[in-house]
Protein backbone atom coordinates (compact mmCIF):
# COMPACT_ATOMS: atom_id res chain seq x y z
CA UNK A 1 0.00 0.00 0.00
CA UNK A 2 2.82 2.56 1.10
CA UNK A 3 4.37 1.66 -2.08
CA UNK A 4 1.37 2.10 -4.58
CA UNK A 5 -0.20 5.45 -2.43
CA UNK A 6 3.83 6.61 -3.21
CA UNK A 7 3.21 6.48 -7.08
CA UNK A 8 0.26 8.32 -6.67
CA UNK A 9 0.20 12.43 -7.93
CA UNK A 10 -1.98 13.37 -4.67
CA UNK A 11 -2.92 16.40 -5.98
CA UNK A 12 -4.99 15.04 -8.78
CA UNK A 13 -6.78 12.33 -6.56
CA UNK A 14 -8.65 15.27 -6.01
CA UNK A 15 -10.53 15.10 -8.81
CA UNK A 16 -11.67 11.79 -8.08
CA UNK A 17 -12.55 9.72 -5.06
CA UNK A 18 -9.48 7.54 -4.21
CA UNK A 19 -10.58 5.24 -1.48
CA UNK A 20 -14.08 4.13 -3.94
CA UNK A 21 -11.29 3.47 -7.00
CA UNK A 22 -9.24 1.68 -4.76
CA UNK A 23 -12.53 -0.37 -3.04
CA UNK A 24 -14.01 -1.36 -6.78
CA UNK A 25 -10.54 -2.95 -7.14
CA UNK A 26 -11.08 -5.41 -4.14
CA UNK A 27 -13.44 -8.76 -4.17
CA UNK A 28 -14.76 -11.02 -1.26
CA UNK A 29 -15.27 -10.10 2.19
CA UNK A 30 -13.08 -7.00 1.76
CA UNK A 31 -15.02 -5.45 -0.71
CA UNK A 32 -18.77 -6.38 1.21
CA UNK A 33 -16.78 -4.59 4.16
CA UNK A 34 -15.79 -1.23 2.13
CA UNK A 35 -19.53 -1.28 0.66
CA UNK A 36 -20.74 -0.45 4.17
CA UNK A 37 -19.43 3.20 3.84
CA UNK A 38 -21.17 5.69 1.60
CA UNK A 39 -18.68 7.08 -1.52
CA UNK A 40 -19.44 10.47 -0.01
CA UNK A 41 -17.46 8.73 3.36
CA UNK A 42 -14.41 8.19 1.84
CA UNK A 43 -13.96 11.11 0.18
CA UNK A 44 -10.50 13.51 0.71
CA UNK A 45 -11.09 16.37 3.61
CA UNK A 46 -10.43 19.37 2.30
CA UNK A 47 -8.67 21.88 4.64
CA UNK A 48 -10.87 23.30 7.58
CA UNK A 49 -10.74 27.25 7.69
CA UNK A 50 -11.98 29.58 10.08
CA UNK A 51 -12.53 33.31 9.45
CA UNK A 52 -11.65 36.27 11.92
CA UNK A 53 -14.60 38.00 12.34
CA UNK A 54 -13.05 41.62 13.51
CA UNK A 55 -9.88 41.50 10.91
CA UNK A 56 -11.20 38.64 8.24
CA UNK A 57 -8.15 36.81 8.15
CA UNK A 58 -8.36 33.60 7.32
CA UNK A 59 -6.58 30.79 9.95
CA UNK A 60 -6.37 26.81 8.65
CA UNK A 61 -6.92 24.86 11.72
CA UNK A 62 -7.29 21.31 10.10
CA UNK A 63 -4.51 20.66 6.87
CA UNK A 64 -5.63 18.73 4.24
CA UNK A 65 -5.80 15.63 3.76
CA UNK A 66 -6.23 13.53 0.08
CA UNK A 67 -5.88 10.19 2.20
CA UNK A 68 -8.60 10.66 4.84
CA UNK A 69 -11.52 8.51 3.25
CA UNK A 70 -8.48 5.44 2.03
CA UNK A 71 -6.92 5.77 5.38
CA UNK A 72 -10.23 5.40 6.80
CA UNK A 73 -11.05 2.59 4.62
CA UNK A 74 -8.27 0.73 5.65
CA UNK A 75 -8.78 1.17 9.15
CA UNK A 76 -12.37 -0.37 9.02
CA UNK A 77 -10.58 -3.18 6.52
CA UNK A 78 -8.05 -3.73 9.34
CA UNK A 79 -10.86 -4.86 11.52
CA UNK A 80 -12.05 -7.74 9.84
CA UNK A 81 -9.25 -9.65 11.62
CA UNK A 82 -9.95 -7.47 14.88
CA UNK A 83 -5.71 -6.60 14.32
CA UNK A 84 -5.24 -3.14 15.48
CA UNK A 85 -1.67 -1.55 15.20
CA UNK A 86 -0.92 -2.75 18.26
CA UNK A 87 -2.19 -6.38 17.90
CA UNK A 88 0.12 -6.33 14.64
CA UNK A 89 3.18 -5.11 17.08
CA UNK A 90 2.72 -8.20 19.23
CA UNK A 91 2.43 -10.58 16.69
CA UNK A 92 5.22 -9.42 14.52
CA UNK A 93 7.34 -9.22 17.41
CA UNK A 94 7.20 -12.84 18.31
CA UNK A 95 8.75 -13.42 14.82
CA UNK A 96 12.08 -12.14 16.55
CA UNK A 97 13.64 -15.66 16.55
CA UNK A 98 16.81 -16.04 18.38
CA UNK A 99 19.85 -16.71 16.59
CA UNK A 100 20.36 -20.31 15.78
CA UNK A 101 23.82 -21.98 16.99
CA UNK A 102 26.48 -21.69 14.16
CA UNK A 103 24.42 -19.31 12.49
CA UNK A 104 26.28 -16.87 10.47
CA UNK A 105 25.46 -13.49 11.86
CA UNK A 106 24.77 -12.23 8.16
CA UNK A 107 22.35 -14.80 7.49
CA UNK A 108 20.82 -13.75 10.92
CA UNK A 109 20.53 -10.41 9.61
CA UNK A 110 19.51 -10.77 6.56
CA UNK A 111 16.43 -12.70 8.07
CA UNK A 112 16.18 -9.86 10.97
CA UNK A 113 16.13 -7.15 7.72
CA UNK A 114 12.80 -9.20 6.32
CA UNK A 115 11.04 -9.10 9.96
CA UNK A 116 11.47 -5.15 10.07
CA UNK A 117 10.13 -4.91 6.73
CA UNK A 118 6.97 -7.09 7.54
CA UNK A 119 6.41 -4.29 9.90
CA UNK A 120 6.85 -1.68 7.82
CA UNK A 121 4.94 -3.37 5.35
CA UNK A 122 2.12 -3.72 8.46
CA UNK A 123 2.22 0.17 8.98
CA UNK A 124 3.58 -0.49 12.50
CA UNK A 125 6.38 1.41 13.52
CA UNK A 126 9.12 1.31 15.69
CA UNK A 127 11.93 3.31 16.65
CA UNK A 128 15.17 2.45 15.21
CA UNK A 129 16.61 2.49 19.29
CA UNK A 130 13.98 -0.51 19.82
CA UNK A 131 14.66 -2.14 17.14
CA UNK A 132 18.51 -2.32 17.59
CA UNK A 133 17.58 -3.50 20.99
CA UNK A 134 15.31 -6.40 19.88
CA UNK A 135 18.64 -6.72 17.30
CA UNK A 136 21.06 -7.35 20.09
CA UNK A 137 19.23 -9.65 22.57
CA UNK A 138 18.34 -12.36 19.47
CA UNK A 139 22.24 -12.26 18.82
CA UNK A 140 22.76 -14.66 21.49
CA UNK A 141 26.13 -12.90 22.38
CA UNK A 142 28.61 -13.76 25.39
CA UNK A 143 29.23 -11.59 28.20
CA UNK A 144 32.50 -10.29 27.11
CA UNK A 145 30.91 -10.16 23.09
CA UNK A 146 28.19 -8.01 24.44
CA UNK A 147 30.51 -5.71 25.90
CA UNK A 148 32.50 -5.35 23.02
CA UNK A 149 29.65 -4.53 20.80
CA UNK A 150 28.93 -1.24 23.47
CA UNK A 151 32.22 -0.05 23.47
CA UNK A 152 32.25 -0.03 19.66
CA UNK A 153 28.81 1.70 19.55
CA UNK A 154 30.01 4.48 21.91
CA UNK A 155 26.24 5.07 23.29
CA UNK A 156 25.02 4.66 19.65
CA UNK A 157 21.45 2.85 20.08
CA UNK A 158 20.00 2.87 16.58
CA UNK A 159 19.49 -0.36 14.25
CA UNK A 160 21.80 0.83 11.22
CA UNK A 161 24.72 1.29 13.41
CA UNK A 162 24.15 -1.62 15.49
CA UNK A 163 24.15 -4.24 12.89
CA UNK A 164 27.17 -2.53 11.07
CA UNK A 165 29.33 -2.71 14.05
CA UNK A 166 28.30 -5.92 14.43
CA UNK A 167 29.14 -7.70 11.16
CA UNK A 168 32.26 -6.04 11.90
CA UNK A 169 33.07 -7.10 14.77
CA UNK A 170 31.60 -10.82 14.41
CA UNK A 171 31.50 -12.11 10.59
CA UNK A 172 33.06 -15.10 11.97
CA UNK A 173 30.80 -16.07 15.26
CA UNK A 174 29.53 -19.41 13.87
CA UNK A 175 33.10 -20.43 14.25
CA UNK A 176 33.35 -19.88 18.05
CA UNK A 177 29.82 -20.12 18.73
CA UNK A 178 28.96 -19.03 22.48
CA UNK A 179 25.71 -20.34 21.84
CA UNK A 180 27.06 -23.74 19.90
CA UNK A 181 28.64 -24.36 23.34
CA UNK A 182 25.67 -23.46 25.46
CA UNK A 183 23.99 -26.19 23.58
CA UNK A 184 26.22 -28.91 24.37
CA UNK A 185 26.86 -27.89 27.45
CA UNK A 186 22.74 -28.54 27.88
CA UNK A 187 22.84 -31.52 26.30
CA UNK A 188 26.11 -32.98 28.37
CA UNK A 189 23.47 -31.66 31.69
CA UNK A 190 20.84 -33.81 30.19
CA UNK A 191 22.56 -36.74 29.25
CA UNK A 192 24.61 -36.68 33.02
CA UNK A 193 21.49 -36.92 34.61
CA UNK A 194 20.06 -39.61 31.96
CA UNK A 195 23.03 -41.55 33.01
CA UNK A 196 22.62 -41.08 37.13
CA UNK A 197 19.24 -41.79 36.73
CA UNK A 198 19.69 -45.02 35.01
CA UNK A 199 22.66 -45.62 37.58
CA UNK A 200 20.66 -45.57 40.71
CA UNK A 201 17.71 -47.51 38.50
CA UNK A 202 20.00 -50.21 38.44
CA UNK A 203 21.83 -50.38 42.32
CA UNK A 204 18.16 -50.13 43.02
CA UNK A 205 17.02 -52.84 40.85
CA UNK A 206 20.29 -55.20 42.02
CA UNK A 207 19.13 -54.32 45.91
CA UNK A 208 15.63 -55.03 45.25
CA UNK A 209 17.10 -58.89 43.91
CA UNK A 210 19.41 -59.69 46.65
CA UNK A 211 16.69 -59.03 48.87
CA UNK A 212 14.45 -61.15 47.48
CA UNK A 213 16.63 -63.67 47.23
CA UNK A 214 17.71 -63.66 50.68
CA UNK A 215 13.54 -63.67 51.43
CA UNK A 216 13.14 -66.48 49.27
CA UNK A 217 16.32 -69.09 51.38
CA UNK A 218 14.36 -68.01 54.86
Amino acid sequence: MKWWVSSLDLESTKKYNLAARFLLRQTGIVRQHGEEFSPEDLQYRPAQTITDPDSGEVFEIEKEDCLFGLKKLMQALEGINGMTALDKNGELRSQYSIRKPGERVSEFSTGFRTVVADLRSEQVQLRSSEVGWFYKEKLGLDPLRKQLLETALQGADDYQTIETETLRLFKDLHMSDPMFRSKLMHEAHVWSRTVQSGFIISVFKCWFNIQQGIIDFF
